[in-house]
């Protein structure tokens, strides 16, 4: 019989999410408004695309798919309210919205043409290639463990619990 070797784990990285400050700095860097080299129509609605994404999902802390396939159907702009459907255990959570996350919706809903939130997300699997460069461009540092979109998730998770809410009360994301 062969010898069996004991089983090999891939490291786990740090867990990492934005600071306040590092937070500041990429919403800087994708800023559609600032002034960039080969700044023009086209890149200035893909840098407000990025930033509307990174604002849903700093302030829902929800999945990058929940929030690219979300439809209108999800959003009570009235009521304030936000309902996500998470993939991973298949259930909706419904969140109060934040000023923030209501004027983003509201911006895009004013310039809605389908029944997609984020109608150039849907689609796609997301292609990091952006995020990583906006974070260079913000000189936000890759030594403290990899970022990615996910990490706002827990980033979410965090400021709640830095907030003095406790566990049992964050919303649950299965």
């Amino acid at each position: 019989t062969a010898v069996k070797l004991p089983r090999m784990y891939p490291e786990k990285p740090r867990l990492r999410y934005l600071s306040a400050e590092e937070e500041a700095a990429l919403f800087a860097a994708i800023d559609p408004k600032a002034k960039y080299p080969g700044k023009c129509a086209r890149t200035d609605k893909a840098r407000q695309d990025n930033t509307d994404l990174l604002i849903g999902l700093l302030h829902t802390g929800a999945r990058y798919r929940e929030i690219a396939r979300m439809t209108w159907g999800q959003v009570d702009l009235e009521g304030r309210k936000v309902r996500t459907h998470r993939q991973k255990g298949g259930v909706d959570s419904t969140l109060v919205m934040s000023d923030q996350l209501q004027s983003m919706f509201a911006r895009r809903k004013a310039a809605a043409v389908g029944q997609w939130v984020f109608p150039t997300k849907r689609r796609h699997n997301n292609n990091y290639a952006w995020l990583r460069a906006a974070l260079e461009r913000a000189g936000v540092s890759a030594e403290a463990g990899p970022l990615t979109l996910h990490g706002m998730r827990h980033a979410f998770a965090s400021r709640m619990l830095n907030s003095g809410m406790s566990l049992p009360w964050i919303p649950a994301r299965p």
